[in-house]
């Protein structure tokens, strides 16, 4: 191949597999990686990485990916088209506001573009310059923070409390006032420390 490493997202695992079924021996010859290049330059720190290969197309499908990415920890690499680059950028603003994302477009090559903003200033970068919404794009999203992580656990010891005395709606209302969270998240997370018991 001329065009990276194939086979990790694209049909070339299909030949691969059919030479490999013909008794042929298939061995990898490094090359170049998107994945790993983008990586390299995010300056998003992680001890460990998630590559996701290309955001689903159906918007359903993208914002149910994004949703359980909400709670992972490890920076996340996946590759997006130039032609839904707005509407996935837009869901991510709408589900993970404040993570650090890094857009590498054209990776060494001569119109590469490396840029690491907020959700918000990386869709208006897109939408004031449409040459952004050319060529080969990765995305680099760093992971959940550890903060989500204690906020989570003080609603729960919270709710665990107060659902000793109080009805599921009742604590969900009293949590919510004391802590400024929505009833709604309120009690939905009391029902579902209800129903672990």
């Amino acid at each position: 191949s001329d065009a990276g490493s194939p086979a990790v997202c694209d049909p070339g695992a299909r030949l691969v597999a059919q030479v490999r079924a013909a008794g042929y021996k298939v061995s990898p010859v490094v090359g170049a990686s998107a994945v790993i290049a983008a990586l390299s330059v995010a300056g998003i720190t992680a001890p460990d990485f998630v590559f996701a290969g290309f955001i689903p197309s159906k918007p359903s499908e993208r914002r149910t990916l994004l949703n359980a990415w909400q709670n992972i920890h490890q920076t996340i690499v996946s590759y997006e088209t130039p032609h839904r680059i707005e509407a996935t950028l837009a869901d991510m603003q709408a589900v993970f506001p404040e993570r650090a994302v890094m857009l590498a477009r054209e990776i060494t090559k001569t119109f590469e573009t490396i840029k690491k903003m907020t959700l918000a200033d990386l869709i208006q970068l897109i939408e004031s310059d449409r040459n952004q919404q050319k060529g080969e794009i990765v995305l680099v999203i760093g992971g959940a923070t550890q903060e989500k992580d204690l906020e989570q656990e003080k609603l729960d010891q919270l709710l665990t409390r107060l659902l000793q005395d109080l009805s599921v709606k009742a604590a969900s209302q009293l949590a919510a006032d004391l802590t400024g969270i929505k009833k709604k998240v309120a009690y939905q997370r009391a029902l579902e420390l209800t129903n672990k018991d």
